[in-house]
């Protein structure tokens, strides 16, 4: 499983509009787990705006982490 928190409408497009010579192989090989592009649209479509608020939380939470940190270097 692979899972980009980071992800958007536009970068799927990009990726699909260069998936490279691995995916369309493994999209054949492996149905079960690599999802094909209108798949990935439709998930997509369904799950952003709740994707991108879990992103806020995660994001804000790393930061808030961060803050008055004292770092070597």
């Amino acid at each position: 499983m692979q899972f980009h928190i980071e992800i958007t409408p536009a970068k799927i497009q990009d990726w699909l509009a260069e998936p490279g010579q691995a995916y369309p192989v493994n999209m054949l090989l492996y149905r079960n787990s690599v999802q094909d592009p209108a798949s990935m649209n439709a998930a997509t479509a369904l799950y952003q705006s709740r994707s991108k608020a879990r992103a806020g939380r995660i994001y804000s939470a790393w930061r808030a982490r961060w803050r008055g940190c004292i770092c070597d270097g």
